[in-house]
């Protein structure tokens, strides 16, 4: 692979990858509670990774259950604390996922340089232990390149990670679902991926359910059943997966498999933006705008004003080429024209 510094280049493709993620999830029980913690799935010492104590391989353990939902609720504020921990005591591994966890939060826009920070720090140390058979390096290396699909090399790189996937890595697992729902880097299959998610669900991972409730709410899927996606994002939603909300305010903005209802699709949308989705805030404006009233304007103005703080921080280059900060644009268009229509 001759393309390792591709630093930047890698950190915009995970961040469209995660932005056709946000909008294809467009993401009561406690159902995972019975599930014990899953820390053999991580690189213990002598398995391809560097010297570390058994405490230094804990914390990353315990921090990527936390990100990845695993046996708990998903805490990726709590993971992030634990990751940054262990990557200032030379964890490269930890290093490596918390890049990830930053160029895949919701403000990544503002956490990009954050992100571009790390990598090349940890990048030589990836790529050893990748090369060396180390599936939680691999993993790590394929998502933070996952978005770059005109390189036949990542594309074979890639697929051969996933091809690896087994139960004994969590990640592993949804990254193989994710490539097949998707049709990235393999061809498309909807029913395979629901057997990967699955098994990630069974090991009691949050974002195997809500991988499964996509699946469930995609009509072209042959299994399409939206009330167990319904139930399936709710107990994914009470268990951290922010994108669920935004889901179900899809479904019943669009009415996909029932009868669309405007005002549930604005509480969702307003339950994932409380819960810290920049994204959510878009279709919540926009529901908000084509709505009128005063109270409905002047949140829609507050959600404008707090998104265009985030998209301030990209390039222009970059800008006219993301279609949020295009729809973004023309949201506060359309307020400002609202809003002198209501003075006139």
């Amino acid at each position: 692979m001759n393309n390792r510094t591709v630093i930047s280049c890698g950190l915009v493709a995970l961040a469209l990858c995660v932005a056709i993620l946000v909008w294809s999830t467009v993401l009561i029980v406690n159902h995972f509670s019975a599930y014990p913690l899953q820390l053999s799935f991580l690189s213990a010492p002598g398995a391809g990774a560097q010297p570390m104590s058994e405490t230094d391989w804990r914390l990353r353990a315990a921090a990527v259950e936390k990100r990845y939902g695993i046996g708990q609720p998903i805490d990726c504020a709590g993971a992030e604390e634990m990751l940054q921990r262990g990557f200032a005591e030379g964890d490269m591994l930890a290093g490596g996922h918390l890049y990830t966890l930053l160029a895949t939060a919701p403000n990544y826009r503002s956490r990009r340089a954050e992100a571009e920070a790390i990598w090349p720090q940890v990048e030589p140390a990836l790529w050893d232990f990748a090369e060396n058979g180390n599936m939680e390096a691999q993993c790590i290396i394929a998502l933070a390149f996952i978005g770059i699909e005109d390189d036949a090399g990542w594309s074979e790189y890639i697929s051969n990670v996933a091809s690896n996937a087994n139960s004994t890595y969590v990640p592993s697992l949804l990254l193989k679902g994710n490539l097949l729902e998707w049709g990235m880097h393999v061809e498309r299959d909807l029913l395979e991926a629901e057997m990967w998610y699955r098994m990630a669900h069974d090991k009691g991972c949050v974002y195997g359910a809500s991988g499964l409730a996509r699946l469930y709410s995609t009509p072209e899927f042959g299994g399409f059943d939206i009330e167990r996606a319904l139930q399936l994002f709710a107990e994914s939603a009470a268990q951290g997966d922010i994108n669920s909300y935004e889901r179900l305010g899809t479904i019943y903005e669009e009415g996909i498999g029932l009868e669309a209802d405007p005002g549930l699709a604005r509480d969702f949308y307003r339950q994932a933006v409380e819960a810290g989705s920049m994204h959510a805030g878009l279709p919540l404006a926009r529901l908000l705008i084509s709505e009128g009233g005063e109270s409905g304007m002047a949140e829609a103005g507050e959600l404008l004003d707090s998104l265009a703080q985030e998209y301030s921080v990209m390039d222009d280059a970059v800008r006219t080429e993301d279609e949020d900060a295009q729809l973004l644009d023309e949201l506060r268009q359309q307020h400002d024209e609202a809003g002198r229509a209501g003075v006139e």
